[in-house]
């Protein structure tokens, strides 16, 4: 796989042999020859929306017990790159999905606790779960040098690497207030004579 995802990124740029990769964008030594810098563009598609799979709010218990959500955990969002950069990196494109997006993608979500006890009846495992609402957007990330930077290597000439992202973004709980750092979703109590019990939503288990 990793030979087949080398020889992409090879074909996309047009070169015969792979060129030592460049300063970071924005440095000001991308050419021998120029001061050059780096833009990333990025596009993105609609969002559509859907419920995630599940994420424990506790750990698994045998009843009889009383369980509660655990207000330490949080929920991330998330966001994939393919074909993976190997020279410019992961965080190259981040900023500039962010900026598109409006949103700041490592800031975790909370979960609200309303103080609520769910009970776990006698020789039965129980866990709390949220299937968090979420919107899913996708688009492209390309890198660029920006117009009249003179650099004359072919490494330097469009097009550069083009990426495909995807992002799963939390929504909000309205209930909370409109925009409020609370995750929205399905709070449910899963109980299963054995474990580990499966999931309320996804290919998964919690033990």
């Amino acid at each position: 796989m990793i030979v087949i995802l080398f020889s992409l990124v090879l074909f996309q740029i047009g070169l015969a042999q792979w060129p030592n990769c460049p300063p970071p964008p924005g440095s000001s030594m991308l050419c021998q020859d120029a001061s050059c810098n780096m833009a990333v563009e990025v596009t993105s598609s609609t969002q559509s929306s859907f419920s995630d799979w599940d994420i424990a709010l506790s750990s698994v218990i045998l009843g009889p017990a009383s369980i509660s959500i655990d207000s330490s955990i949080t929920i991330p969002n998330s966001w994939t790159l393919m074909p993976q950069d190997f020279c410019f990196g992961f965080e190259t494109y981040a900023g500039a999905i962010n900026t598109k997006l409006g949103i700041t993608m490592d800031t975790p979500w909370d979960v609200f606790n309303n103080g609520s006890t769910y009970s776990v009846p006698y020789d039965q495992y129980g866990i709390l779960v949220i299937n968090p609402w979420t919107a899913t957007v996708s688009g492209t990330a390309e890198n660029k040098v920006v117009s009249g930077c003179g650099c004359t290597s072919l490494f330097w000439r469009p097009p550069l690497i083009l990426n495909n992202w995807q992002a799963n973004i939390r929504q909000p709980d309205p209930s909370q207030g409109p925009g409020g750092p609370f995750v929205g979703g399905t709070i449910s109590l899963l109980l299963s004579p054995t474990t580990p019990i499966p999931c309320r939503i996804g290919s998964c288990s919690h033990s």
